[in-house]
């Protein structure tokens, strides 16, 4: 097969489709529930808003509304460090009762998400449901979506969000709106500041209410040096007063690496006006980064300490994607850890194809209906709700070739031989130095050398067998060969 190359733009460098290998948060039901629901189109629309493991305590015990699904620029729990970004094609979640949802996501040439559409399985075919229209800027920006159902045989308008940027593309506002009696009537907006690393450090909800727009809800964030996340504050208008008011906030604690080690959940007091404990996450990681637990404890009043309340757990396969993750509960009648849920995944890397399963524990663990999320390299795929099996297909893009890097022309074999063993001769292209980084099948960066002018040699004798890319580049300029290894 022949790897496909395009023009690029700055917001996604390189497109690189591997052919040949390769929606704050609306949880209905809580953690403490073991279920989770979410709005899957908001992971792929904002996705800094999003990380893959703890979400924010408080807010996975309410049922937000639309319009604060954005409310949160959570920090990610685990640096990335890989050079490619995936993105789901398609996905197919199944239910214990039968049901079937697809989702398929349409991206045009440089792989920005133009269209989102759900659709049920009846009567012997896919029904139409609900999509997400994208419409982007000239500097690839997100500029609006309008969200529309299926009715009576046609797409009908029911919700539509709009964006404007600074030279930064960094949003400064966001518009929200409802589709009554066939016009957009304002619902909310939210108006965003940064500081001067491009942190930002307050956004300001506005309702629409008697054709004007008025307060309801501040966030506002603070920084280490290193940019991590300290503390995140909600604030409410109280218009009697003309003030805000504390509602709650969250502290963190990072380690050198900048893994989030803690975080502390604590509610505003307004009889005593005082933070009040609520509740604690402590993580642990493995020597790559990968997150190993969570553990979550409560705060006793009456004897003024902490009380576990559940845990997570998470297995790894070897290129750090989850195998597992469990829940427990504390029973505290024994002191001990009792099993709740688990999502097993599986991996299928030259199929581009991810499996969730989720199961709930009953003297045994049996498949079981709940939110179900797909990652690969801490990127967000897709999810399900209301299912037990969640079947993601991908595509891969490099991301670290530059920001204004093309293809060099022409279809330049630099390779040979090929198939090889243990050795490889690499002819750089170029007249110059150049670089070359080798990522095998699913994705992940497994070698990076300089290259002299002309000729060099690679051993790749520690390489499992399989399918690599070989990619060099020179300035802004790069090519690509796809090379076997047996």
């Amino acid at each position: 097969m022949t790897m496909k190359s395009i023009n690029l733009t700055p917001t996604i460098v390189v497109a690189l489709f591997f052919t040949i290998c390769i929606s704050t948060f609306g949880q209905a039901e809580s953690e403490r529930e073991g279920k989770e629901t979410h709005n899957e189109l908001e992971y792929e629309i904002m996705p800094h808003e999003f990380q893959k493991h703890a979400l924010p305590h408080q807010l996975h015990r309410q049922n937000l509304p639309v319009v604060e699904r954005q409310i949160l620029a959570d920090m990610p729990a685990k640096k990335q460090t890989e050079d490619l970004i995936h993105v789901c094609d398609s996905s197919f979640s199944y239910s214990t009762t039968g049901e079937q949802t697809k989702t398929t996501y349409t991206r045009d040439a440089e792989g920005k998400l133009i269209v989102w559409k759900q659709q049920n399985w009846e009567n012997g075919g896919w029904v139409n449901l609900w999509q997400f229209m994208c419409t982007f800027d000239n500097n690839g920006n997100r500029v609006a979506i309008i969200d529309q159902q299926w009715e009576y045989g046609e797409w009908v308008n029911v919700y539509s969000s709009s964006y404007t940027y600074d030279l930064n593309g960094k949003t400064l506002s966001s518009l929200y709106q409802n589709w009554e009696y066939g016009t957009w009537v304002n619902s909310s907006k939210w108006e965003y500041v940064y500081d001067g690393q491009g942190n930002q450090i307050s956004r300001i909800q506005y309702y629409w209410q008697n054709g004007t727009w008025v307060f309801n809800t501040k966030h506002s964030y603070t920084y280490d040096a290193s940019g991590n996340s300290l503390s995140f504050l909600r604030q409410s208008w109280n218009s009697g007063i003309g003030s805000w008011e504390n509602n709650y906030k969250y502290s963190n604690t990072y380690d050198a690496s900048g893994n989030r080690l803690s975080q502390l959940s604590q509610y505003w007091d307004t009889g005593t006006s005082t933070w009040i404990n609520n509740l604690k996450s402590n993580y642990t990681y493995d020597a790559s980064w990968n997150m190993l637990s969570e553990l979550y404890q409560d705060w006793d009043t009456g004897y003024a300490t902490w009380v576990n309340d559940w845990k997570y757990s998470y297995t790894y396969d070897v290129s750090g994607n989850w195998l597992s993750k469990l829940k427990q509960d504390w029973d505290s009648s024994t002191s001990s850890w009792i099993n709740f849920s688990k999502t097993d995944y599986q991996y299928d890397y030259a199929s581009k194809k991810i499996i969730g399963i989720y199961y709930e524990w009953s003297g045994g663990w049996m498949p079981d209906d709940a939110y179900i999320r797909i990652y690969l390299f801490d990127n967000y795929l897709s999810s399900g709700s209301s299912c037990y099996k969640v079947e993601a297909y991908y595509s891969s893009f490099l991301s670290a070739i530059g920001d204004e890097a093309n293809p060099l022309g022409g279809n330049i074999t630099f390779c040979s031989p090929n198939p090889a063993t243990t050795l490889v001769s690499v002819s750089n292209p170029f007249d110059t130095e150049a670089s070359l980084k080798v990522y095998n099948i699913a994705g992940k960066l497994v070698k990076e050398i300089s290259l002299n002018t002309g000729e060099n040699q690679l051993s790749i004798q520690n390489l499992p067998q399989g399918l690599y890319l070989f990619v060099i580049q020179s300035g802004n300029t790069f090519v690509q060969n796809k090379v076997a290894v047996y």
